[in-house]
């Protein structure tokens, strides 16, 4: 009787604690609290002192339910981490849209004054070259001058307008200036077509041909057709310089795709083997190709078609009249592989002018079609 009167003053003991400390707190009266957790691990903590014969078992069942509790801590703080993350992500990207909007406003509004302030600064900049390389042009100072030219950014005086400036009465000649426009442009930097024309042409004027080939050999001037023929027309008065003049329009007909050209060349150097295996290395642009072919050609250049035909041996589809005044109908039907056939008469069977002008009488040609092979 003593222990059971023992048992109820300490649980009695353990209620008025209980409520004291709940009170004193200011733990809520219902829901999960961190406070009323703390209140009643105490209590239980009082009861395993007090239980002596369940000690054990009661520490067992205290550390299940503090790992426990633990662990609902440990994962209430990660939705909390995981929904600040989520709320800042979001946040993130509301500012960078913007931030993205307001950059785009201020580009747009300021696009159209920067792009009047650069033309306005380049056009400061191309009149105060202009200036100064006239200054130096009025003074004299013709070498200054070229050299002035030859620099300014963007080659804005390195033209043919300039060159010719050098070929007024009072200047020295344009080879000053288009020698100046080699030594200052690097390898495989060229000039324009018509600079590099009038600066050749020049240079081979006043017998400066290893200016030339300097232009040529280092890529400082533009190949073009034109100027490979100056050197070649410049070898027939330069008898001297024959092979030279020659072997640079080679170069530059070779550069350009100019296959026949660049062998009469070469066949002018006297390299004829050499030329006879670039001609047959390479295609004939005029040559047909082996496939079906269709032809309408002139009546003057029928005889003609027939004999390349016959010669390369080629399968045609010839529309021609049926004339049998002609010679050529000879030759057509001694070509014929298969049986012809007339063309059906129609009021856009001959047309001009992308089928606005009609031939007025189409039935007098009497046009057939001719399977013709060689």
């Amino acid at each position: 009787m003593e222990k059971l009167s023992d048992d109820k003053l300490f649980l009695a003991s353990l209620y008025e604690f209980i409520d004291r400390e709940k009170q004193y707190l200011g733990c809520p009266a219902e829901g999960p609290d961190e406070l009323r957790y703390l209140v009643y691990r105490t209590v239980f903590c009082k009861v395993i002192d007090k239980a002596s014969a369940c000690r054990r078992v009661l520490l067992i069942i205290k550390a299940e339910y503090d790992n426990t509790i633990q662990e609902l801590k440990r994962r209430e703080g990660e939705a909390r981490a995981a929904r600040r993350r989520v709320a800042a992500a979001a946040t993130h990207a509301h500012s960078l849209t913007v931030c993205e909007t307001r950059a785009a406003q201020l580009r747009d509004r300021w696009v159209k004054p920067q792009s009047t302030l650069l033309l306005w600064v380049a056009v400061c900049l191309n009149v105060f070259l202009l200036h100064r390389f006239l200054q130096l042009f009025d003074s004299g100072q013709y070498k200054d001058a070229a050299l002035h030219a030859a620099r300014s950014p963007g080659g804005i005086l390195r033209n043919l307008d300039v060159m010719e400036m050098f070929a007024g009465d009072a200047a020295p000649p344009p080879i000053l200036f288009f020698q100046t426009l080699l030594v200052t442009a690097a390898a495989g930097h060229r000039m324009s077509s018509p600079l590099s024309l009038q600066g050749v042409r020049c240079a081979l004027q006043h017998g400066r041909l290893q200016l030339v080939v300097h232009a040529v050999t280092q890529n400082k001037v533009s190949f073009t057709e034109e100027l490979g023929d100056l050197l070649s027309g410049h070898a027939q008065k330069d008898q001297g310089k024959v092979d030279l003049c020659l072997a640079l329009a080679t170069l530059i007909y070779e550069a350009c795709g100019l296959t026949r050209k660049t062998a009469a060349s070469m066949r002018r150097r006297g390299l004829v083997h050499n030329a006879a295996e670039l001609m047959q290395q390479s295609p004939d642009p005029t040559a047909w190709p082996c496939r079906l072919l269709y032809a309408f050609p002139p009546l003057e250049l029928i005889a003609p078609t027939l004999t390349r035909v016959r010669m390369g041996k080629h399968s045609l589809i010839l529309v021609a009249p049926r004339w049998p005044g002609k010679h050529w109908l000879a030759d057509i039907i001694q070509m014929l592989h298969s049986q012809p056939w007339p063309l059906p008469l129609r009021r856009d069977l001959l047309s001009q002018a992308r089928g606005e002008i009609f031939h007025p009488h189409p039935e007098r040609l009497a046009l057939w079609a001719w399977p013709v092979r060689g």
